[in-house]
């Protein structure tokens, strides 16, 4: 039985992984195309979707990637969210990991 575990967690790893590098790539694409990436490269682009996918808590990572996507402004959403320090000290460490990571 843990014979077949091992393969299929690896699969699912590996499928997670490329699952979320097709999220970033078809969300950075569309910036890219909507002219909303700014000064970003589409590989920063990717590398911050990645950044903010590992620092981020799924209700705050959630508002980003729509905004990101659909170019809605989910500020007020985001500012609502509770507790705020959380939300603050989520943010900080990413913008500590993008200077890190994705420079």
């Amino acid at each position: 039985m843990i014979r077949w575990t091992v393969p299929i967690v690896l699969s699912a790893i590996a499928l997670g992984t490329q699952v979320h590098a097709q999220d970033a790539l078809q969300t950075c694409s569309k910036m890219q195309a909507e002219g909303r990436l700014g000064p970003l490269t589409l590989l920063q682009c990717q590398c911050n979707y990645a950044v903010a996918e590992q620092e981020l808590d799924p209700d705050i990572r959630a508002l980003l990637f729509d905004a990101w996507h659909t170019g809605n402004n989910n500020m007020a959403k985001v500012e609502a969210l509770k507790p705020r320090s959380r939300v603050e000290k989520q943010f900080k460490a990413m913008e500590r990991a993008l200077r890190k990571t994705c420079q």
